[in-house]
C-alpha cells in the first residue's frame, strides 16, 4: 500500500467498501488485490464490473494486452560502440544481445489500435474527468483568449513568440513566486485578487479526435460553421464500427491539401505496422515524428505544443534543408503521425510517458533496422527545435552515431538472409528431390503392375487356352498333378514334363488364381480373360485397354470372346510385353489387390514344400509322374498354429 499514490489508495478503499470484499489479511492477498486493480487500470467502475462478472473473484485472467512500453533510451549503447554484431559464435545469443542493446519497437497493428480505441471509450468517465480537471471543457465552452496579466504569462508569451528574451524565464518565474508569497502572507490576495484564472492552454491532455466522435462530444469543437467543411470531412474519415487509423496523407489532404506537394519526401502514407513488417527493408534509420494537433484548428485555443507541431509540419519538414538531408542520406526516412487525429501515435506516446523521462509531443522516436527489425535508438523532445537547420543537425547527430554500426547490422542481416535463403533453397531442393523420387517410384510401381497384369494375361493365352493340345505333343508321359486350391476346389493339371519347370508351375498356379478358373477348358479360359480385360477397362489406375480394335473402350458394349487373343496380343505389343519364357513375372514389392498373395506349393504326404527352381518336372521325383499338392499362402501356417 505504501507504494500506491493517492488515487490508487482511494480506488483501493472504495473497491473494498462497495464490493464488500474481505480486507486482505496478509501481504500476498494484498498484492493479489493490487494486481487485479492494476489490470483494470485503477478504474473503479471497471474493477467492480469485472469483480462481479467473475463471480466475486479477483483472479487476473489473460486478455488482450496493452502494447508493452517502449524502454527508455538509457538502454541505448554507450558511445564508442563500434559494431552491432556481438562477438559470439551462437546466433541465438547474438540475437539476444542485440535485442538487449536495442529494444525492438512495439508493433502497433490495426488490432492493437482498435483495442486501445475501445478501451478509451470504456474509460470515458475517467478521461472526461481528466479533461475537465485540465480545463479542456472550460476553455472551449467559455471561448476566452489567453490573458497575459501576470509574470508567468509574460514568460509564456516570450516562449511562444520565439523571442530571445525567453532566456529570462527563470528570473521571471522566481519573481512571480516571490510576489505570490508576499501576497499570501500579507493577505493582499483579497485586495489584489487571486492569480488563479482559467488556464491559458490545455496542459498535457492528449486524446485522439475519434474519441470525441465515439462519445458524441463533438459539441466542444467548432463544427457549426457552414463555410468550414474541412472539419466535418475529417470527422467522416473515422469508421467506428471497423476502426483503423486513417493515413496522415488523407488528413493533410482534407485539412490542408496544398501541403501534400511540399511533403512528397516525407512518408505520410504508411502506418507503423507496415514500416516494421510489411514494407521492404530499405532504410537503416527511421525518424518517427509524433505531432500534437499540427493544424491547430480543431479548437479555438491552440496550445504551444499544437503551434510548434504546426511549425514542424508546415515549415521545417517542407524546407530545403530537410529535402537535401534526405537526398544525401538515402538510408534515412522520416515518418509523421499526429496524436490528435490517430490512435497509433497516441499508443506510442503513452508507452514513452510510462518511462523514467516524461515526454510531450511534438517528439521524435529514432529507430534503426537492427537485424531486419525496427529497434529503438533514442527519443528526442522537439520542443527545443526551433528551425529546420537545428532539426537537420539533430538528425545528422544520429546518423553520425549509428550509421556505421547499423550498416554492419544491415550487412549482417543480409548475410543471414542470404544464408537462410540458401538453406531454404537446399531444403526445397531436397523436398523436391524426395517428391520426384516418390513420384518416380509410384510411377514405376504402376508400370510394373501394368506389365505384370499383361504378362499374366498373355501367360493364360499361351498356356491355358490350349492346355490339352500342348500336353499331347510331348514325347514323354504327361505329369499329372492334382492341385488343391485355398478355397477347397481341385484342379487336375496335365503338363509336359520337359517344357515345365517348377518355377513355371508356380507361374501357372498364380495365373489360375488370378483368373479364378475352376475348370481348365477353352471356354472357361476365354470367359475369364474377357472378365479380366473388362475389369482392367473399369480400373482407372491401369492405363491399358483404352482402345479395343481402334475403338474407344467406353464405347464397346461387350467384348467378343473369340477376339480376346487379338485384343490381348495387341496390347502386349504396344508395351512390348515378352513371353514368360523370355522374362518371368515382374516382382511387386508390396501387396496388390489385383494379384493373389504370395504362396508356396506343398506336398501333403509327407508334408514337403516344393521350392521354386529351374528344375524340370521330369527330374522331380515328388511331382513326376503323378502327385497331389496343395497351395498355401504365406502366413497361413502361423495362423493355424495360433
Amino acid at each position: 500500500m505504501e507504494s500506491l499514490n493517492d488515487h490508487q489508495k482511494n480506488v483501493y478503499q472504495q473497491f473494498l467498501e462497495i464490493s464488500m470484499f474481505q480486507t486482505p489479511s496478509n501481504e500476498s492477498e494484498e498484492m493479489k488485490l493490487i494486481q487485479f486493480l492494476a489490470s483494470n487500470d485503477w478504474i473503479l467502475e471497471s474493477c467492480i464490473s469485472k469483480y462481479f462478472d467473475q463471480s466475486n473473484s479477483i483472479e487476473v485472467h489473460e486478455s488482450i494486452q496493452q502494447p508493452p512500453p517502449i524502454p527508455d533510451n538509457t538502454t541505448r549503447p554507450t558511445q564508442g560502440l563500434s559494431s552491432l554484431i556481438p562477438q559470439t559464435n551462437n546466433p541465438m545469443m547474438n540475437d539476444l544481445l542485440t535485442r538487449m542493446r536495442f529494444p525492438t519497437v512495439i508493433d502497433v497493428d490495426e488490432g492493437i489500435v482498435a483495442d486501445n480505441f475501445n478501451r478509451m471509450i470504456l474509460q470515458r468517465q475517467t478521461i472526461d474527468k481528466i479533461l475537465l480537471r485540465n480545463g479542456f471543457y472550460d476553455i472551449v465552452k467559455s471561448q476566452q483568449s489567453p490573458n497575459n496579466n501576470n509574470l508567468s504569462n509574460i514568460s509564456l508569451f516570450f516562449y511562444e513568440k520565439g523571442s530571445y528574451l525567453w532566456v529570462l524565464w527563470p528570473l521571471i518565474s522566481a519573481l512571480n513566486w516571490i510576489w505570490s508569497g508576499i501576497k499570501f502572507f500579507l493577505g493582499l490576495q483579497f485586495l489584489l485578487g487571486s492569480d488563479k484564472e482559467k488556464p491559458s492552454k490545455i496542459p498535457n491532455v492528449i486524446v485522439p479526435l475519434p474519441y470525441f466522435k465515439a462519445t458524441k462530444q463533438l459539441d466542444i469543437f467548432e463544427l457549426d460553421d457552414e463555410d468550414d467543411c474541412n472539419k466535418k470531412e475529417i470527422i467522416d474519415l473515422y469508421d467506428l464500427d471497423d476502426y483503423k487509423d486513417p493515413p496522415m496523407n488523407k488528413i493533410i489532404k482534407t485539412l490542408k491539401h496544398e501541403l501534400l506537394n511540399d511533403l512528397e519526401h516525407i512518408d505520410t502514407k504508411s502506418n507503423p505496422h507496415d514500416i516494421q513488417y510489411t514494407t521492404k527493408i530499405k532504410s537503416r534509420l527511421l525518424f518517427y515524428i509524433i505531432l500534437n494537433d499540427s493544424f491547430g484548428n480543431i479548437t479555438k485555443f491552440s496550445t504551444p505544443e499544437s503551434i510548434h507541431s504546426s511549425n514542424i509540419l508546415t515549415k521545417m519538414l517542407p524546407s530545403e534543408e530537410v529535402k537535401q538531408f534526405l537526398t544525401e542520406k538515402d538510408q534515412c526516412t522520416i515518418f509523421v503521425q499526429d496524436t490528435a487525429f490517430q490512435v497509433s501515435p497516441w499508443i506510442h506516446y503513452k508507452a514513452i510517458q510510462g518511462s523514467s523521462k516524461k515526454y510531450q509531443p511534438p517528439m521524435m522516436l529514432v529507430m534503426g533496422k537492427v537485424d531486419g527489425l525496427l529497434s529503438l535508438l533514442g527519443t528526442v523532445n522537439l520542443a527545443s527545435i526551433k528551425s529546420s537547420k537545428s532539426l537537420v543537425k539533430k538528425l545528422l547527430w544520429f546518423v553520425d552515431k549509428f550509421d556505421v554500426p547499423l550498416g554492419l547490422s544491415y550487412q549482417r542481416y543480409e548475410l543471414l538472409d542470404l544464408e537462410l535463403s540458401r538453406k531454404l533453397r537446399e531444403q526445397q531442393n531436397m523436398e523436391f528431390e524426395k517428391s520426384v523420387q516418390k513420384h518416380t517410384e509410384k510411377r514405376n510401381k504402376k508400370l510394373r503392375i501394368t506389365q505384370k497384369y499383361l504378362q499374366m494375361l498373355r501367360f493364360g493365352l499361351d498356356h491355358l487356352l490350349h492346355h490339352e493340345a500342348s500336353c499331347s505333343t510331348s514325347e514323354f508321359k504327361a505329369c499329372n498333378i492334382q492341385v488343391k486350391m485355398p478355397d477347397g476346389r481341385r484342379l487336375i493339371l496335365k503338363l509336359n514334363p520337359l517344357e515345365y519347370t517348377i518355377k513355371k508351375l508356380y507361374a501357372l498356379c498364380e495365373v489360375i488364381l488370378f483368373l479364378n478358373i475352376s475348370t481348365i477348358n477353352e471356354a472357361n479360359v476365354r470367359s475369364a480373360l474377357c472378365d479380366k480385360v473388362e475389369e482392367c477397362i473399369l480400373n482407372n489406375d491401369l492405363a491399358i485397354f483404352r482402345t479395343i480394335n481402334g475403338t474407344n473402350a467406353d464405347e464397346v458394349d461387350e467384348l467378343d470372346e473369340l477376339e480376346i487373343e487379338n485384343i490381348i496380343l495387341d496390347e502386349c505389343e504396344k508395351l512390348e510385353i515378352p513371353k514368360y519364357e523370355e522374362k518371368s513375372f515382374f516382382d511387386i514389392d508390396e501387396d496388390c489387390d489385383l494379384f493373389c498373395k504370395d504362396f508356396y506349393i506343398v506336398s501333403p504326404f509327407p508334408r514337403v514344400v516344393i521350392e521354386k527352381s529351374d528344375s524340370s518336372l521330369i527330374d522331380d521325383k515328388i511331382l513326376y509322374p503323378r502327385s497331389n499338392v496343395c497351395i498355401e499362402f504365406y502366413g497361413d501356417d502361423d495362423e493355424d498354429e495360433e
